[in-house]
């Protein structure tokens, strides 16, 4: 009889089997380093949102919009993105007076965000700020975004885009 090859051993497996290593695979969300290499050199316009991340942050949607000169839809679908990748995290301003409120501690880069959110709205009226207050959300590097290896290739990259070199 012959013998089956490793890539083919997953065929005498149940159903269940299969469905149990998939559902490993599935949980672990994290990305390798060079997953988000390849990602951010093929994707230019995502490696363009997040550096501007880099450059702002925390940021509102506005700011990183002045920087890449994209369509709202588009920016958002960036961010998005990136936060599937695990490399920026979504702050939103009632989460933090929430926080206030109860209480609790804010971090330094929460502080950092209200500080910004105030600085924002401190000539705007009452009802103005509580409306922004409720939709208005920051953008910040996570862990793995503040990793100086990816921010460096990311860099690199986009000097060679802009030099036109490959």
């Amino acid at each position: 009889m012959v013998e089956q090859s490793e890539e083919y051993a997953h065929v005498d497996k149940t159903l269940e089997e299969l469905r149990k290593e998939i559902e490993i695979d599935f949980s672990n969300n994290e990305y390798k380093e060079t997953a988000l290499r390849n990602l951010l050199k093929k994707r230019p316009a995502l490696r363009k949102t997040y550096m501007c991340v880099i450059l702002t942050s925390p940021s509102r949607i506005g700011e990183i919009m002045e920087k890449t000169l994209n369509q709202r839809a588009t920016q958002y679908n960036h961010l998005y993105e990136l936060i599937k990748l695990n490399l920026i995290k979504k702050i939103s301003v009632m989460d933090l007076v929430e926080k206030k409120i109860k209480k609790k501690s804010l971090n330094d880069e929460e502080k950092l965000v209200m500080k910004k959110f105030t600085d924002w709205t401190s000539k705007m009226n009452d009802g103005m700020k509580r409306n922004f207050q409720a939709k208005t959300c920051y953008w910040c590097l996570s862990e793995i975004g503040k990793n100086v290896d990816i921010i460096n290739f990311a860099l690199v990259l986009e000097k060679i885009m802009r030099d036109g070199s490959q």
